[in-house]
């Protein structure tokens, strides 16, 4: 599968876009397509390709993997927020919104506070995008109590630490904290 080599491989997450999309260009003709087991690690993938400038492999797979995704509810959700990255790219922060809405009503609903946080933090981006700063804040701290709620479960304090001061988990912290 296509993101068993790319989740093994620390340059998805270290370089920059450009060399991304390169390195991503280079396994998608080798490796297979995106089928529904590689979704759950698809997310950054395609934000990769968007950022990298190869918008149509992006769309082309996202449309690909909503054809085989069926009822999976937990499939469904992570389609919803690559939409939803598509649909920003595309200018189209009101289209994103809504996918990103129904991604995190999906999340609740499932029971999955790991999946919650990042989408409220994505929500949270782009209500500020449209100047809406009380949602963007309402979002942001949404997100902060979740992130802690989750920390709270983590018994190893390395890991908890680890947790804690991931560049992504700071990032929404500090945007509740209006910083």
């Amino acid at each position: 599968m296509l993101f068993e080599k790319l989740t093994d491989s620390v340059s998805v997450r270290v370089t920059t876009a450009g060399k991304r999309t390169k390195f991503l260009k280079e396994l998608v003709p080798t490796a297979g397509r995106i089928d529904k087991n590689d979704a759950p690690h698809c997310i950054d993938v395609i934000e990769a390709l968007v950022r990298g400038g190869d918008v149509e492999l992006a769309r082309a797979e996202v449309e690909r993997l909503s054809k085989i995704v069926g009822n999976n509810n937990r499939y469904h959700l992570i389609l919803l927020r690559l939409q939803a990255v598509l649909a920003q790219w595309d200018g189209d922060v009101a289209q994103a919104i809504v996918h990103l809405q129904a991604a995190l009503a999906l999340a609740r609903e499932m029971g999955l506070p790991g999946e919650e946080w990042p989408i409220l933090g994505a929500l949270g981006g782009l209500y500020a995008e449209l100047g809406e700063e009380g949602k963007a804040q309402q979002a942001y701290q949404e997100a902060a109590v979740i992130i802690h709620r989750l920390a709270e479960t983590i018994d190893e304090e390395d890991l908890r630490v680890g947790y804690l001061t991931a560049v992504c988990v700071q990032s929404i912290l500090e945007k509740s904290e209006g910083v």
